[in-house]
């Protein structure tokens, strides 16, 4: 049986040891989604491909497919590395989302748009100078909206009001809702502080504000459990950036 070639580009979401010479890298891929590759041999200090498999390398990947879900790799081009490591929070930022496309199912068809985005948001961080959780936030916001769990900054999840900032998130209605609703639902609402409703409002177009908003520790951990409780209220499974533990301290 003749083996099978494909060629695609993807970004490194995350490496393990296979062997004492070989590396298994979670891939994202902009025609297969999330897949698993063996590199053989990637740990010997001779190979002139060593340095290509860090996290967020950008490569050119030549596979070859198995009849399990594994690739093994047949040869490697880099063509950018993304990873901001002298920058420690918008690394960590970075790697809040990768974290993020290692816990969702993409399927071959939507691979391309994620994959797009993912990038976007990798190249774009290391541009910011302040308030990099604000894009995180934005990032989230767009890769729910694909994942078909939208969560709508700007609009009463009820009366659709999109005039105001929402001060009440709601589970039943999986969205942010207005004071006059609150009342009139009569249903369990997490308040929100009035400058986190201001800046959740202001999320889509949060890249001109970046400079002007200041942002507390207290609010930063309520909007960013806001996003938690919104992805368990949709996928039933918990969602936990280990990556952001200590930005969020």
């Amino acid at each position: 049986m003749r083996e099978r070639q494909i060629i695609t580009r993807g970004i490194i979401l995350n490496r393990t040891d296979y062997t004492d010479t070989s590396l298994i890298l979670d891939v994202f891929s902009e025609d297969l989604g999330r897949i698993s590759v063996i590199v053989k041999g990637a740990k010997r200090e001779k190979r002139q491909d060593t340095g290509f498999y860090s996290l967020m390398n950008v490569l050119e990947w030549t596979l070859i497919s198995q009849q399990s879900e594994m690739y093994i790799l047949k040869s490697s081009n880099l063509l950018e590395s993304t990873a901001m490591t002298e920058q420690w929070e918008t690394f960590s930022l970075q790697c809040a989302g990768l974290e993020l496309y290692r816990s969702i199912m993409v399927t071959h068809e939507e691979a391309s748009e994620y994959y797009e985005l993912l990038y976007s948001y990798l190249v774009f961080l290391p541009k910011i100078t302040a308030n990099g959780i604000l894009i995180f936030w934005r990032f989230l916001l767009r890769v729910f909206q694909k994942m078909g769990i939208e969560l709508n900054v700007k609009a009463c999840a009820f009366c659709r009001k999109e005039d105001i900032p929402l001060p009440y998130y709601n589970s039943h209605r999986s969205g942010f809702v207005c004071q006059d609703c609150t009342s009139k639902l009569n249903e369990p609402s997490i308040p929100l502080d009035s400058h986190a409703a201001n800046i959740l409002h202001s999320l889509p177009y949060i890249g001109h504000l970046l400079i002007d908003i200041q942002l507390s520790k207290r609010e930063t951990a309520e909007i960013q459990s806001i996003f938690l409780r919104h992805y368990e209220d949709h996928m039933h499974q918990k969602l936990c950036f280990k990556s952001l533990i200590d930005l969020l301290k």
